[in-house]
C-alpha cells in the first residue's frame, strides 16, 4: 500500500499566477486493473505506451487564494489508481463550500501502460494520445481530443470542443454544446448533442446522430447512417454500399452520392424536394406529401430514406 500527496499551501510567496512543479515520479502498475482521476481545472494529458508496466506521473500545481490548501492525492485504492485534488481544510465537501471560482489548477500527466481510465474534469484541456484501452470522461467545459489508440469511448459533456481521431473501437458522445469531429474512426459511433457543429469523416462503421439543433456535415459515408435532426442542417456525402436514414423537422437535408447505385426515397410534408438532373427519381405528391423516389442502378446498392416536415431536400447526383 502506498500514497504519495502532491500538495501546494497557496499561502505561500508564490504569486497567485504562477505554479509549482514537482518531480515526476515512476508509478508501477502491478496489480493495478484501472485509472480513476478526479479533477478540477487544468491539463489532463495520457499518453499511451507499449511494453511498460509503469506509468510516469507529471504534476503542476497553480496557486490559489491565501489561506487554502490544495492537495493531489495519488493512491491504491484495491487494485485501482487513484489521482483526486481534494482540499484538506474542508474535506470531502469542498466543492460545496469553496467557490468556483477559487478552484485550484492542476496540470497532470500520464505517460505508460494504458489500463481503463475513468476521468472526472470540470473545466480545461483533455489530451489523450495512443491509450489502448477503453476511455469514460465526464467533462464540464472545454476541449478534449483523443488520437488513435484503441478500446471503447465513453464521453460526456456539457460545453467543449471534442475531437476524435483514428480510434478503434466504440464511440459514444453526449453533449449539450459545442463541436464534436470525428475522423478515421473503426468502430460504431454514436452521438447525441443538442446543438452546435458536427462533423464525421471516414468512420468505417455504422455512425448515429440525434441532435436538436446542430450543423452536420459527414463525409465519406460508407456504412449505415443514421440522423435524427430537429433544426439546423444536414450535408451528408456518401457511396454505395451505405445506408442513409435521415429524419429532420425544420432542418434543410442536402445529400451527395458520390459512386454505386442506391434506392432512394425522399418525402417532406411542408418542404420542397429538389431532385437536380436525377432523371432515376420521380417526383410526386401522395396523402398531402411532396415524394422522390427511384432506383439509380449498379453495385454494390445502397438504400437512401430521408424525411422531413417543413425542412428542404437537395438531392446531388
Amino acid at each position: 500500500m502506498w500514497n504519495l500527496i502532491f500538495a501546494f499551501a497557496v499561502g505561500s510567496s508564490f504569486a497567485a499566477d504562477k505554479f509549482a512543479s514537482y518531480p515526476a515520479q515512476k508509478i508501477s502498475l502491478r496489480g493495478v486493473t484501472d485509472i480513476k482521476v478526479v479533477g478540477v481545472k487544468g491539463n489532463l494529458k495520457l499518453q499511451g505506451r507499449k511494453h511498460t508496466e509503469f506509468v510516469n506521473l507529471k504534476v503542476r500545481h497553480s496557486a490559489g487564494k491565501k489561506d487554502s490548501d490544495w492537495h493531489l492525492s495519488v493512491d491504491r485504492q484495491g487494485h485501482t489508481l487513484v489521482l483526486e485534488v481534494f482540499n484538506v481544510a474542508y474535506g470531502a465537501q469542498w466543492r460545496k463550500v469553496v467557490r468556483q471560482e477559487l478552484w485550484p489548477e492542476f496540470d497532470i500527466e500520464l505517460d505508460g501502460k494504458s489500463l481503463p481510465t475513468s476521468v472526472g474534469w470540470r473545466e480545461g484541456a483533455i489530451t489523450i494520445s495512443e491509450w489502448d484501452s477503453d476511455l469514460d470522461l465526464s467533462f464540464l467545459k472545454g476541449q478534449v481530443s483523443v488520437n488513435g489508440g484503441s478500446g471503447k469511448l465513453n464521453l460526456q459533456a456539457t460545453q467543449g470542443i471534442i475531437q476524435v481521431t483514428g480510434r478503434k473501437g466504440a464511440v459514444d458522445l453526449k453533449g449539450e454544446s459545442g463541436a464534436v469531429n470525428l475522423k478515421q474512426l473503426q468502430g460504431p459511433s454514436q452521438i447525441n448533442w443538442l446543438e452546435g457543429q458536427i462533423s464525421v469523416e471516414n468512420a468505417e462503421g455504422p455512425v448515429k446522430i440525434e441532435s436538436r439543433n446542430s450543423e452536420v456535415d459527414a463525409k465519406g459515408v460508407t456504412k449505415a447512417f443514421s440522423l435524427k435532426l430537429e433544426g439546423g442542417r444536414a450535408r451528408i456525402s456518401a457511396s454505395a454500399p451505405s445506408d442513409l436514414n435521415i429524419i429532420s423537422t425544420t432542418g434543410s437535408v442536402d445529400v451527395e452520392w458520390k459512386t454505386g447505385g442506391c434506392k432512394v426515397f425522399l418525402t417532406s410534408t411542408h418542404g420542397s424536394i429538389v431532385t437536380g438532373k436525377s432523371n432515376f427519381l420521380e417526383l410526386s405528391r401522395r396523402e398531402g406529401r411532396q415524394v422522390a423516389e427511384g432506383t439509380k442502378k449498379a453495385k454494390p446498392m445502397g438504400e437512401v430514406f430521408v424525411r422531413t416536415d417543413s425542412g428542404a431536400i437537395r438531392w446531388r447526383p
